[in-house]
C-alpha cells in the first residue's frame, strides 16, 4: 500500500530499512540513521529559530 501511495504522490519519501527496497530507483528511500539525521537537523533549526525570535 505504502509503494502504490508513493507511485501515485510523486514527492513522497518512503522510510524503510529494507535493502531490496532502496535498490530500487523510482521512489526515493531514506533508512532509520537518514531519518534520525534528519530530524535532529529539523529540531536544531527551530531551536534556533526560536532563540533568534526570543531575543
Amino acid at each position: 500500500m505504502f509503494i502504490a501511495c508513493a507511485l501515485r504522490h510523486q514527492s513522497s519519501v518512503l522510510w524503510t530499512d529494507d535493502k531490496k527496497l532502496k535498490q530500487q530507483s523510482i521512489i526515493p528511500i531514506i533508512d532509520t540513521s537518514e531519518m534520525v539525521r534528519l530530524s535532529f537537523k529539523s529540531y536544531s533549526y527551530k531551536r534556533k529559530q526560536s532563540q533568534k525570535s526570543n531575543k
